[in-house]
């Protein structure tokens, strides 16, 4: 039987804000969008000739009635969105059945709307998660020694849902790999020391990159999330050049998992390619560990399929997240968010066919997925 997954809403429990300045897309925006290739040359010759970018263009200039080259697709976008204004970004996420948008404060703030402007150029709630990372280099440059930064870290997580901010995320992957430790005070103190004269000097310059403060520093934030019972949300796999693909795998955080004091910590694992399995099998043995399938599965839309197989072999389906990781242009939550749930769909479908699930049941597991475990996992209001 056929399954339609139109008229559920969707959590969005990860992505990041529209760009500023969206309204007069490019084709170097457009594909920024769609890749995470940074160099110029790739981005030029290369983007384009991949199968997500093919099939972007497609889905966008059949909803834009249009060609399907760049150049007129760009030229008909820009001009819809001049005609409509901001409803043409309210019925793309409207049609990508978007209800709540959870988005990753931390991304180049100077390029990127702010939360409250991103919510009005959305037209629907945006729930700030804050990026660790960010937080503790901003803070360098005011805290005088390595204790200010931990007890600033400290009043800063405990007082974390005064503003509305639901959970927070860590970009460790980019910076020192998954494989995280305590920290020893006196290390991290040291390092404190010199990156702090540095940030004095020159702080739009500062990137937390030493093993030894930052293990530091991220161990003492998740004991002050444990105790707050604030989800951490972890980039894993897949990512920029700037990652170690090698040091990304969500297995690597064992020791976070195995924790005592972490046991009651959610921990949500991001993107997961190609550790998909991995992460399907950490949150089918650890209670405390959720995961999404976003990134790979809008970058390579003729594998989405696939991640959810792998994802639903031994994940429970009350662990498995909705989310688009889209940036910068509402087409790409809108083309995100359809690859997902026709990926879902089929799969769910494929399970019937072959009885591993009933059409009741399939059907429980898409609200589980597309909502329901993101407003549990955050405290978000039910949608259904």
């Amino acid at each position: 039987m056929a399954l339609s997954l139109d008229e559920i809403p969707a959590v969005d429990q990860h992505c990041h804000a529209f760009r500023k300045g969206f309204e007069r897309m490019t084709p170097q925006m457009l594909r920024q969008s769609l890749t995470e290739a940074t160099d110029a040359q790739v981005l030029e010759q290369h983007t384009p000739q991949t199968i997500a970018y093919r099939w972007a263009l497609r889905q966008c200039a059949k909803r834009l009635g249009c060609a399907t080259d760049e150049e007129t697709l760009v030229a008909a976008r820009n001009r819809s969105i001049a005609q409509a204004g901001s409803a043409y970004t309210r019925h793309l996420l409207d049609d990508a059945g978007i209800a709540h948008l959870c988005v990753d404060t931390g991304l180049q703030p100077e390029h990127y709307q702010d939360t409250d402007t991103f919510a009005v150029s959305a037209a629907r709630p945006v729930h700030p998660i804050l990026r660790l990372e960010r937080f503790f280099e901003e803070q360098l440059p005011y805290c005088t020694s390595l204790d200010d930064l931990v007890d600033q870290t400290r009043q800063t997580l405990h007082a974390l849902r005064n503003d509305g901010t639901i959970a927070v995320k860590s970009i460790a992957a980019y910076r020192i790999g998954l494989a995280l430790e305590p920290g020893d005070p006196a290390a991290a103190r040291s390092v404190f020391d010199a990156l702090h004269q540095a940030a004095i000097q020159h702080p739009e310059h500062v990137r937390l990159s030493d093993p030894a403060l930052l293990d530091f520093l991220l161990w003492e934030a998740l004991r002050c999330c444990a105790d707050e019972a604030i989800p951490v949300q972890f980039h894993t796999g897949y990512g920029d050049p700037d990652a170690d693909l090698r040091t990304a795998s969500p297995l690597h955080l064992r020791r976070v998992l195995e924790d005592p004091d972490f046991h009651d910590l959610p921990v949500v694992l991001l993107h997961c390619y190609p550790y998909v399995r991995e992460a399907g099998y950490l949150a089918a043995v650890y209670p405390q560990v959720f995961f999404d399938l976003s990134l790979a599965s809008g970058h390579a839309p003729s594998l989405a399929e696939q991640l959810f197989e792998e994802a639903f072999a031994l994940a429970p389906s009350s662990k498995l997240l909705f989310a688009t990781d889209a940036h910068s242009l509402p087409e790409a939550y809108w083309l995100f968010a359809r690859v997902q749930r026709q990926a879902l769909a089929m799969v769910l479908e494929k399970l019937m066919r072959n009885n591993w699930l009933t059409a009741e049941q399939s059907e429980g597991i898409a609200h589980q997925i597309l909502w329901r475990n993101a407003c549990q996992l955050y405290g978000l209001p039910s949608l259904g």
